[in-house]
This record gives structure tokens, sequence and C-alpha cells, in this order.
């Protein structure tokens, strides 16, 4: 069971994306093609329902099933790619879940130029950023600003599963 705060934070989070991206509908829908939009002044129009991992134009409004998200396993554990496409309002939006099992890393510390979001779900997790240590429990929220050095390991007895959010704008550069 999802600590109380975690689904708070969560819920939060899904509500704020859904806000920016102008939902209003929870079944995922395909963004109309620029012939589409023309064709009916901008309006929405009913569509069938997709499984996006990665959207070729602007995110329109959905929900995504735990249980439909294709799985990857990979040596530290597994990952499911959610969604990774531009918004209407940002560049690029990309959401995915690991699993990372007990003593793991997903990857060495790293930076990059981008804003990053992780949501612990359950298990835990040390994080050192810019040389300082965090110990996450589950329902623990970390941000990562732009080009800080961080990186995380499984330090419990049991798999870490967490949510990363990431986004790019115009104002995104280059990693340093």
């Amino acid at each position: 069971m999802m600590p109380r705060l975690f689904r708070v934070l969560l819920a939060a989070c899904a509500l704020y994306l859904m806000i920016a991206a102008g939902c209003t509908s929870l079944e995922p829908q395909p963004a109309p093609s620029a012939a589409e939009s023309a064709a009916t002044g901008g309006a929405p129009q009913d569509s069938p329902t997709t499984k996006p991992a990665t959207v070729p134009g602007p995110l329109a409004s959905g929900g995504f099933n735990w249980n439909e998200l294709a799985i990857r396993s990979v040596a530290f554990g597994q990952q499911r790619p959610v969604f990774r496409s531009p918004t209407a309002t940002l560049d690029e939006l990309e959401v995915h879940i690991t699993t990372l099992n007990p003593g793991q890393e997903p990857h060495p510390p790293h930076r990059h130029a981008y804003e990053e979001m992780m949501l612990l779900k359950e298990g835990s997790l040390e994080a050192t950023v810019n040389g300082r240590t965090f110990t996450l429990a589950a329902g623990s929220v970390l941000f990562l600003a732009p080009n800080d050095l961080h990186g995380w390991h499984n330090n419990g007895s049991t798999p870490a599963t967490y949510f990363v959010l990431s986004w790019k704008t115009p104002k995104t550069g280059a990693a340093k």
C-alpha cells in the first residue's frame, strides 16, 4: 500500500501535468494531425485509445495503466517507459518507472541540462546530489536542478520502485 504522502504528491503531479496539457478526458487520445486540426478549427474530436511510449506530436490528455505498460528487463531491475513526447507547453516531457534491485544503481552519477523529479513509490534509495547524500524512504521526492551531479542506489533489502519525470523547455541548455 502506498504511503498517503506519496499518493497525494503523485496525484498533485498528475493533476499539474493534466492541467498543463489541457486535460479534458482520462482516455488517452492521439493528437490530431495538422489537417484534422485545420478541418475542425482545432476542436477535439473522438478518436481511439492509444498506449504511447514515444508520441510523434504533442501529447494529448490520457491515462496510462500500470498493467498495460511494456516492461523492459535490465541488468539492475526493470523499466517501464510511459511516454516521451512534446506537449502543448514543453519541448519534451518524459516519464518512466524503474524497479531497482537491492544494491543496484541504474547508472553512474551524471548530469544533464534538464530538470528531473523522482517519486519513490516503494523501497528505499540513497541519492547523492553534488556531494550531498539523501536517504529516501517510500513516498519521498527527489528534485534535480539542471547540471547537478547526481546518482542513486537501492540501499535496502527489497526492490525500490520509483517514477521519473523530466522535461525540456526552450530554456533547457546543453549539459555542462
